[in-house]
């Protein structure tokens, strides 16, 4: 008999029982009448020498899984909020500042102070920056953005760390010097023309969908230095239409294949009336055919995830343009209580004030000790109170792929 390991969970489905390892992925098939009370039986050398190898008796100790979970923290994410102007009045969008803040703009002065910050943070043992540029609208500021990463990458460079950029984008600008940033992640929002320019235009435009898809081309065709990732805001409106959208940006000429399916969170005006329980079932009932289907990534797959969030990172930053220092863009910034002067005159105070969550780790809590789904979703978060959910439709979702193979 094969005893499995606690992270690894097993789904009848027809006649076959599959065996999904939580740890690294890998997925087997056996008959039903073969697992009993988690243990195989009727197993071959070969097959038993298979499993060993793929890790499906795997156990931790509570000191090993201390030890997985702390051990990213030699990565520096710094996210960067360029401006909170933004040229589009998404109905959705959770700020609103631009019609009340006056310091919309990141100044010179935080500029050099963000250099400081990471030249401090860097001294550690640090041998990965993630470099996120948020807003607003951040290419409003292209040429603070390029700044900065100039600043950041020579940082970088001196101490032969490799530096990682994202930006979070609406689509609608587009500039050459984006060419000037190595490792660059690319992320837009786009939907069906009638969804995107109903939400995402809100106010400013009559039709801002075909200026960004005109953009995604031409980052496709003149920014080769960037890998792009095209976001699918996900509500109770707009469920059905993927793979009508997704025939659309084909037959537009758009080569990416990376496609990000998020929950639309209501905020302000918009209410997205869909539950999170039945975005989870569609997700895995029916995203993962439609995306199959059209060669995109299966990006949503749950798969191990047992470090901590940028929040829950020790060294990570959110510095909002006015110079505020923040956990992460889920933190409410009226809670945040220090700036980036601080943050430079004294890192450690910053850390023991927010010590619950910069030195939380989920072996501390019983439910997530004993919880068979810890390494997919890395326990419990301030931004997310029911983590476990996302896995009551698994089954599907292991259905789907089973016979999608």
């Amino acid at each position: 008999m094969f005893k499995i390991g606690k992270y690894i969970l097993p789904y009848k489905i027809d006649d076959k029982t599959l065996l999904y390892n939580t740890i690294n992925g890998a997925i087997v098939e056996i008959e039903n009448d073969q697992i009993t009370n988690n243990e195989i039986i009727n197993l071959n050398d070969n097959e038993e020498k298979e499993l060993l190898k793929m890790g499906f008796n795997k156990e931790f100790t509570l000191e090993e899984l201390e030890n997985l979970y702390q051990s990213p923290q030699h990565i520096m994410n710094l996210i960067i909020e360029l401006t909170k102007n933004c040229n589009l009045r998404c109905a959705y969008c959770y700020q609103r500042e631009w019609e009340t803040d006056k310091k919309t703009v990141i100044s010179d002065e935080i500029i050099e102070k963000i250099c400081n910050l990471c030249k401090i943070i860097s001294n550690k043992d640090i041998n990965i920056i993630t470099l996120s540029f948020i807003g607003g609208e951040p290419l409003l500021q292209i040429d603070k953005m390029i700044t900065i990463y100039n600043k950041i990458k020579k940082v970088s460079d001196e101490k032969n760390i490799k530096l990682y950029v994202y930006i979070d984008t609406n689509g609608t600008i587009f500039s050459d010097k984006l060419k000037e940033i190595k490792n660059l992640f690319i992320n837009i929002t786009v939907s069906c023309p009638e969804d995107h320019n109903k939400l995402r235009n809100y106010i400013t435009y009559k039709d801002c969908y075909t200026q960004v898809i005109e953009n995604i081309l031409k980052i496709e065709k003149e920014i080769k230095n960037a890998k792009l990732s095209l976001r699918y805001n996900v509500h109770n409106k707009n469920i059905n239409d993927l793979e009508k959208h997704i025939k659309s940006l084909i037959s537009k000429g758009i080569s990416s294949r990376e496609m990000d399916l998020a929950y639309t969170v209501s905020h302000n005006e918009f209410i997205n009336t869909l539950s999170k329980s039945d975005y989870y079932k569609w997700l895995y009932d029916d995203a993962y055919k439609i995306l199959k289907k059209y060669k995109f990534s299966i990006r949503y797959f749950p798969v191990y995830s047992f470090y901590p969030c940028s929040a829950y990172s020790k060294n990570s930053f959110k510095v909002h343009c006015d110079g505020k220092i923040s956990l992460c863009d889920s933190w409410d910034i009226k809670k945040s209580k220090f700036s980036i002067d601080d943050v430079i005159k004294n890192p450690d105070m910053f850390f023991d004030f927010y010590k619950n969550i910069k030195y939380f780790t989920p072996i501390k809590n019983k439910k997530c000790q004993n919880c068979k789904f810890l390494l997919l979703c890395g326990g419990l978060r301030f931004c997310d109170k029911n983590p476990c959910e996302k896995f009551n439709y698994l089954n599907l979702l292991l259905s789907s792929f089973k016979n999608c193979n």
